[in-house]
């Protein structure tokens, strides 16, 4: 499908118009999404504003029209197909006369597009994750215009194609979440109840844990570890593995935590100069800011922020003991401090229930586990590269047909 001979190349001013429509407090906030578009804030993941919030500075977006957004050098400019208001730190952008609705389509696949994503890339101003493109700039790109028929057909080849691959990637996702939630419910069932099915059972008196076999009891973490909290103050990272690995949230989650996990490292006369805090090797790490129910054990002497604190064993398998900490992040909820984030202090770090079979069950139920998890892991793995890659054809097949690569007519 040759487009060259029958496409405009129009600079974008020409072709659209920043608006700034403002003090429009009845309609709907919105939230950009890289993901799902542009959406109801209240059917995103995002915190709903409260009704004292002032949004009468906030920009109007209607159909059709288009927002720069802060990740817009990185994930093109996106469509509204709905009325509501953007943040104001947005570009919004309407068509001009000049367009007609047959274009509008086209533009919505053009913006997204990864060689004209590469050119935004270049408009970009800003050091932080969120850069900003200015209309002025944006203004002075050439974009291609097709004829009216040429851009009919790519739209209608783009909305069809683009919707079933779209379908296997949430269907695919939805599996993933589905291997997640069932390996979590997994590690709640058997650390509560056991792997002998036909033992007796009593009630716990806790509500996360509920019955536990009868001759298991319920203790404290703090009983059977000491809790270990890092220093307050922050050495000086080094990225040239001098010294001992420095373990941060980011690097907890897997089963294991070692120095190739991380990247960074505390130099000994940094550990002398804060007095650093070394954890012992083969503590169980957890999340005490944020997202609670992360844990890993660490396999080397590290040192860890102030994000984590963790459980030095004495009287407790330590992969046991993950695996509580997994099934207790609703213990964790409900206890911690918030503030801006939350928090779960030391007292309430040793508080957390356990239940408490004997060293040698505890074996038995980490090993079962370990390798029941490990089996969910390899699937989830296999299916988050099947979405990997229907990602890539997703980009590779609106490439192609804005670009005129493929003759999209009759398809």
């Amino acid at each position: 499908m040759n487009l060259a001979s029958e496409t405009k190349f129009i600079r974008a001013k020409w072709l659209f118009k920043q608006v700034s429509k403002k003090g429009f407090t009845d309609k709907q906030v919105l939230t950009v999404s890289d993901i799902q578009g542009i959406i109801p804030r209240s059917e995103s993941n995002h915190k709903v504003r409260s009704e004292g919030d002032d949004i009468s500075g906030f920009k109007l977006v209607q159909p059709n029209d288009f927002v720069i957004g802060l990740s817009s050098f990185e994930k093109g400019i996106l469509m509204s197909e709905i009325t509501g208001l953007v943040s104001p730190a947005y570009v919004t952008i309407s068509p001009t006369n000049y367009l007609n609705n047959n274009h509008f389509e086209f533009f919505k696949w053009q913006f997204i597009e990864s060689q004209m994503i590469s050119k935004l890339g270049t408009l970009a101003r800003g050091i932080r994750q969120g850069k900003n493109i200015a209309y002025e700039d944006f203004g002075q790109l050439l974009l291609p215009v097709p004829n009216e028929i040429d851009s009919v057909n790519i739209s209608t080849f783009l909305n069809k194609h683009i919707a079933k691959v779209d379908e296997i990637i949430l269907k695919f996702n939805d599996i993933s979440k589905s291997l997640e939630e069932k390996g979590s419910a997994l590690i709640t069932q058997v650390i509560t109840k056991g792997l002998n099915p036909n033992v007796p059972m009593m009630d716990s008196g806790i509500d996360w844990i509920g019955e536990i076999p009868s001759h298991w009891r319920i203790s404290k973490a703090k009983r059977h570890s000491e809790i270990f909290v890092p220093e307050r103050n922050k050495p000086k990272q080094n990225s040239n593995k001098i010294g001992i690995p420095w373990i941060t949230t980011s690097d907890i989650g897997a089963e294991y935590v070692s120095e190739v996990d991380t990247e960074l490292w505390v130099s000994e006369i940094e550990i002398d100069t804060n007095g650093s805090r070394i954890l012992p090797q083969n503590s169980v790490i957890a999340t005490c800011v944020g997202e609670f129910g992360l844990s890993s054990i660490n396999t080397v002497d590290c040192i860890i922020n102030q994000q984590l604190q963790a459980y030095i064993t004495n009287s407790i398998h330590p992969e046991f003991l993950r695996y509580v900490l997994i099934a207790g992040k609703q213990y964790f909820e409900s206890v911690c401090n918030v503030t801006t984030l939350s928090y779960v202090n030391k007292e309430k770090f040793g508080e957390i229930p356990i239940p408490h079979p004997s060293i040698s069950e505890q074996k038995e139920i980490a090993t079962w586990l370990s390798h029941r998890l490990a089996k969910i892991s390899e699937i989830t793995a296999e299916i988050s590269n099947s979405i990997v890659k229907f990602s890539e054809y997703r980009t590779a097949l609106i490439s192609a047909a804005v670009t005129g690569k493929i003759d999209v007519r009759g398809l």
